[in-house]
C-alpha cells in the first residue's frame, strides 16, 4: 500500500512540475540590446470583426515597411517609395518581460513578442473596440 501511495505521490509531483515549467516558455524577457537594430516588416498574419464581418489575411512583403530601435529607447519608422526609405514618423519606446510599447507623436501601440532571435522578431498585437476585435502578428526580418 505505501508503496502504490509513494509511486501516485511520485507521478503527481512530476505532473506538477511539468505543467508549472511549461508557464517560463509564455513569459520570456528581453532587453533592449535584444531588439536594437534595423528591422524589415517580411509578414502579417490577420484575423478579426469589423462591424460583425469577419477578415482573416495574410500578406507577404518586401520593401514597404521598416522600423529601427535605437539603444537610448528611440526609433524611426520608414515607409518605401520613390525607390528610397523615407523617414514616416519618431518614437519612443519601452520593454518589460515580453511586452514592447511604441509610443508614437499621436499613438500608442503595446505588442507581446512571440519570436526574436538574431535574424526575426514577431509581435502579436490585438484591439478590441466595442464588440470589434482585431489580432496579428507582424514578422519582421532583421536588416543590420
Amino acid at each position: 500500500m505505501k508503496t502504490k501511495l509513494f509511486t501516485i505521490f511520485l507521478f503527481c509531483t512530476a505532473l506538477y512540475f511539468g505543467f508549472t515549467s511549461c508557464d517560463s516558455d509564455d513569459d520570456e524577457s528581453y532587453s533592449k540590446d535584444d531588439i536594437v537594430g534595423v528591422w524589415d516588416l517580411v509578414h502579417t498574419e490577420f484575423s478579426g470583426t469589423y462591424e460583425g464581418k469577419e477578415e482573416v489575411w495574410s500578406e507577404d512583403y518586401d520593401y514597404e515597411y521598416r522600423i529601427e530601435f535605437l539603444a537610448d529607447g528611440t526609433g524611426v519608422d520608414y515607409e518605401y517609395y520613390n525607390r528610397r526609405w523615407n523617414e514616416a514618423d519618431e518614437f519612443t519606446y519601452t520593454l518589460s518581460g515580453n511586452k514592447l510599447t511604441i509610443n508614437f507623436k499621436y499613438e500608442q501601440q503595446s505588442a507581446k513578442i512571440v519570436a526574436l532571435d538574431n535574424n526575426k522578431l514577431s509581435l502579436y498585437y490585438t484591439l478590441k473596440e466595442g464588440s470589434d476585435y482585431q489580432e496579428w502578428t507582424d514578422t519582421f526580418s532583421r536588416v543590420k
